[in-house]
């Protein structure tokens, strides 16, 4: 009885747990006819001085917008990326823009084209939020924070061991 019950209650208990600690992280800017979402820089990993940065831009109008630059008060520069596979061998190259469709959305993911942020000025982590200046060709400055997410796939600190 005890195994069906929790079978039932679990899923449910996830689902609100997921209901209530989303909207601590989720955000939105409104700029014009473009929303920005999503909006994650992605935690330093030891004392590698980059990371990257990733979000989603919605444009409701019926021109297109392009993303022309971004810089953080967290690093010393930020950069447009594109990352693609040919066969095995991934490369990445920096970009002067980044188009934004009408009516369509611009996804910044890893993997994809990202905000490659470099030069930090210190590290940074899990749970903690940095200031960035978005610029579009017609838009304009969005000046916003990123929430700084661990790092997928990165190790877990080991706890400290008794002798």
């Amino acid at each position: 009885m005890f195994r069906r019950v929790l079978a039932v209650a679990a899923p449910l208990i996830a689902g609100i747990a997921a209901a209530i600690a989303a909207p601590v992280f989720a955000h939105e800017v409104v700029k014009g006819d473009l929303t920005l979402s999503n909006l994650e820089v992605r935690a330093s990993l030891g004392v590698n001085p980059n990371t990257g940065g990733y979000l989603t831009v919605a444009n409701k109008g019926a021109v297109a917008d392009e993303l022309i630059g971004a810089s953080c008060t967290c690093a010393r520069e930020v950069q447009l990326h594109l990352m693609s596979m040919s066969g095995s061998v991934m490369s990445m190259r920096r970009v002067s823009a980044l188009t934004v469709p009408a009516h369509g959305k611009l996804e910044l993911k890893s993997g994809g084209a990202h905000l490659m942020v470099l030069g930090l000025k210190k590290p940074i982590r899990d749970g903690e939020k940095v200031n960035m200046t978005l610029t579009f060709r017609r838009a304009g400055q969005v000046e916003t924070f990123f929430h700084v997410v661990k790092t997928p796939g990165a190790a877990a600190p080991m706890a400290p061991m008794a002798h």
